[in-house]
């Protein structure tokens, strides 16, 4: 995406969270022009509606196909559109670890906010189910480490020269069950490969964002020596695959008031209609929900037909607004296109 952009890889990487959060193309906009003072307000625009088009796809702008709103077209319109359903539900809750619904009332006039809290508190169900894999290896194994810090989504320890490499495999297991546990909750059979493992472990010696960073300073001049960042085959090599011998370990806790998770709620009920979300045409859309609902689809994005040509609701086009003196409007939107343009004129 960063090259896609022009971006560096952190800017990107703002972007690209913001975009998954549920941002919209305003504040794409924003970012991009901020990230590169040269580009125009319509070439940032032109950038964000195609990056938007491949990646989040088009909305269907219409309830009566598969009577639902939902994305199509996109790469990651199947995330967008669970997303979306989890934040719609009457009692949302997040996949994993949850049993505490989002209140109705919280963000119900701010779609970001909900889809943000979906995103958000799944990575740390994902955090709390990776350190108590992790604690659970460390015992088991007699693994000379502990727990030190997380910062987003990177974890540290603290761990013995003689057993960093062991460590390092801890985490890469710990990776797999955990990414296991979200795959067979979301009522997914396979788990790929590419997802399985971290992309790199960093063993290091210091607290460093990569562990090729010298890290000279006008105050620390002398280079400091890199550390190694190892895939899953290189702990594997290390290791020869082995955490070695197994130490008995007392249980901790119990199974009391455990719930057995049903993996059919986030599966789809057709495959239609996942055939439907990567779709890249409209008309196979409605042929797909044909099929499904028995009953022909008429109009297109964003029209109100329903089922057999019936008319719905008229569009925007056909009501007639009254003129007015502009009271009651919330002019909050047009000050901020207003100001954008002024900042970014020049």
């Amino acid at each position: 995406m960063a090259k896609i952009l022009g971006l560096s890889r952190d800017q990107a990487k703002v972007f690209n969270y913001s975009r998954i959060y549920g941002a919209g193309m305003k504040h794409a906009v924003l970012l991009l022009l901020q990230a590169n003072a040269g580009m125009s307000i319509p070439e940032a625009k032109k950038l964000a509606e195609n990056l938007y088009a491949s990646t989040k796809g088009c909305n269907t702008h219409r309830t009566d196909v598969f009577d639902r709103k939902f994305w199509f077209g996109g790469s990651e319109s199947f995330v967008f559109n669970k997303l979306e359903e989890i934040a719609n539900s009457e009692k949302p809750r997040t996949p994993a670890l949850s049993k505490e619904y989002l209140p109705n009332e919280f963000g119900s006039d701010y779609m970001p906010s909900r889809i943000n809290w979906v995103v958000q508190s799944s990575g740390v169900d994902y955090l709390h189910m990776l350190i108590v894999s992790m604690e659970y290896l460390i015992k088991r194994y007699h693994i000379q480490a502990r727990y030190l810090i997380s910062v987003h989504d990177e974890l540290r320890y603290l761990v013995k020269e003689e057993d960093k490499y062991r460590a390092a495999l801890a985490l890469q297991i710990s990776n797999l069950w955990t990414r296991a546990m979200f795959a067979h909750i979301l009522g997914m059979d396979d788990l790929p490969q590419g997802v399985a493992f971290f992309s790199a472990v960093d063993v290091d010696k210091c607290l460093r964002k990569e562990v090729d960073m010298e890290c000279v300073t006008p105050s620390q001049p002398v280079p400091i020596p890199p550390g190694e960042s190892l895939n899953i085959e290189g702990v594997v090599e290390k290791t020869r695959g082995s955490l070695g011998k197994e130490h008995g370990i007392e249980d901790v806790g119990s199974l009391e008031g455990y719930e057995e998770p049903d993996c059919m709620v986030h599966r789809a009920q057709t495959a239609a209609f996942l055939k439907a979300q990567a779709a890249q045409d409209f008309g196979e859309v409605k042929g797909l929900a044909q099929k499904v609902h028995g009953v022909k689809f008429g109009g297109g994005i964003g029209g109100r037909p329903g089922a057999n040509g019936k008319k719905g609701r008229k569009g925007k086009k056909d009501e007639k607004v009254p003129l007015g003196n502009g009271e009651g409007i919330d002019w909050s939107e047009y000050e901020f296109q207003r100001n954008l343009l002024d900042e970014y004129r020049y």
